[in-house]
């Protein structure tokens, strides 16, 4: 009788331990600050230049003078040579009294490729409006990505810019 229950003991803090070490991956507690800080500065810059706060969305926006990218990180998947990040975006455009005039806050999914000086975006990811939101949020994040409580461990990263 005590070889059996010695035999379960192992056997279930083997599992513990397996199951510990098959999440930690996944958690962005795994991550440290500063390298989430490198996944938010990347994902700003590309922001700057590609959507929200480009050039020409500046141009029809003269009332913009400073601009605010807020992110909660959810989690991520790491590949040989690219990163997907899930998580909120907070994005804001303020006048020169500081006030908010443009914003949005959705969840989003970047694919970082991994570069020698950091990373570089490579695809992004949005659900879309109305009746596809709840669908595409289903497939772009994985339950154990987009859960409550993962939001609580999560970091959050906060970047601003003036507009010249």
């Amino acid at each position: 009788m005590k070889k059996k229950t010695g035999f379960l003991a192992v056997c279930v803090i083997l599992i513990v331990i397996g199951w510990t070490f098959r999440t930690k991956g996944n958690n962005v507690d795994s991550v440290s600050k500063s390298e989430r800080k490198k996944y938010g500065e990347t994902i700003f810059n590309y922001m700057k230049a590609e959507t929200y706060f480009n050039s020409e969305t500046l141009e029809a926006s003269p009332e913009v003078k400073k601009i605010k990218l807020l992110i909660d990180f959810y989690g991520q998947d790491v590949d040989k040579d690219s990163i997907t990040v899930y998580l909120n975006q907070t994005v804001s455009g303020c006048n020169e009294s500081g006030q908010d005039v443009y914003g949005s806050n959705f969840p989003v999914v970047y694919t970082l490729e991994k570069q020698k000086a950091g990373y570089k975006v490579i695809h992004y990811e949005e659900p879309r409006d109305g009746s596809f939101y709840e669908e595409d949020i289903k497939r772009m994040f994985p339950k154990k990505k987009f859960d409550p409580l993962n939001k609580l461990k999560s970091g959050t990263i906060f970047f601003e810019e003036e507009i010249q």
